[in-house]
């Protein structure tokens, strides 16, 4: 590029020192000056392909930038990114034959365009050069009929798992369907981003939350209410017991098919308070 900007100037200034209206000068002129710009494009894209192998930051949406861009009830948005090809699969396997911190711009440019150092950059969890195998990105969608089977995120601790299940959660309340989560880690954040997507939505009674250990703020849920078959009281509430005895279990489960055989005999419907009464 350099040799390119030298020569288009030297062209210029003789063009100026002989004859202006030369056509020889303006179009040596003009056939540099381009060759100059064709090979200061390919270098900025060669220096923001460097810099992408340095890139390992996060990029935030807000909520009503999310349902405002990403609004198609046919589609559930996964983020920016790109499809997997056969030319990305062979970037990465020939970045993976020599160290690619070899690649990595100079402190003082990485400072001018990514506000980091190479020693940073190094420090960073995860491998952000993965990032840099594709030159261009776009957003992610997949069909909502695609997610009508089942789905499974894998992910390192801290990778985002997290974070793309309550993407996926926050568009479905949108879309007005049906959510059900069970969070055996008790998650608080899952929770108040559930309740406050459908207050969004205009959905916010349809906010249900069931914990046992916190019958103040949960839902009442009777495990007795419905059932075909009168043993299957018993056998729902002996399945409770923490005992490797079975004899234990089953003298537990003909006393509690006594009573609650006698609550139906006097049309009185089974619950926990009133077997407890009767054991």
């Amino acid at each position: 590029m350099a040799g390119w900007l030298v020569a288009c100037f030297w062209s210029i200034h003789w063009s100026a020192r002989t004859n202006w209206s030369s056509a020889f000068f303006v179009a040596l002129s003009l056939v540099t000056l381009c060759m100059c710009g064709r090979r200061f494009w390919q270098s900025w894209r060669l220096l923001g392909i460097k810099i992408a192998l340095t890139l390992n930051t996060f990029e935030t949406l807000s909520r009503e930038q999310l349902f405002r861009e990403h609004s198609d009830p046919s589609k559930m948005w996964l983020g920016t990114g790109h499809v997997w090809t056969v030319e990305h699969a062979q970037r990465l396997y020939d970045l993976q034959k020599f160290d690619v911190r070899a690649l990595y711009p100079r402190n003082w440019v990485l400072k001018l365009f990514s506000n980091q150092t190479r020693e940073q950059v190094e420090r960073n969890v995860g491998a952000s050069w993965l990032q840099a195998v594709a030159f261009q990105e776009g957003p992610v969608f997949v069909p909502t009929e695609s997610l009508e089977l089942h789905c499974i995120l894998f992910g390192a601790t801290g990778s985002g798992k997290s974070t793309m299940l309550k993407l996926m959660i926050a568009q479905a309340i949108y879309r007005g369907d049906v959510v059900i989560v069970v969070d055996g880690k008790g998650g608080k954040d899952i929770e108040r981003g559930m309740e406050l997507d459908c207050k969004r939505a205009g959905r916010g009674d349809a906010f249900i939350k069931f914990h046992p250990a916190f019958p103040e703020s949960s839902v009442r849920f009777d495990g007795l209410f419905n059932w075909h078959k009168l043993t299957e009281i018993s056998s729902r509430v002996t399945e409770l017991i923490a005992s490797e005895d079975e004899t234990f279990k089953n003298f537990g489960w003909w006393a509690l098919n006594i009573v609650t055989t006698g609550l139906v005999d006097v049309a009185s419907r089974p619950n926990l308070m009133k077997l407890r009464e009767y054991i």
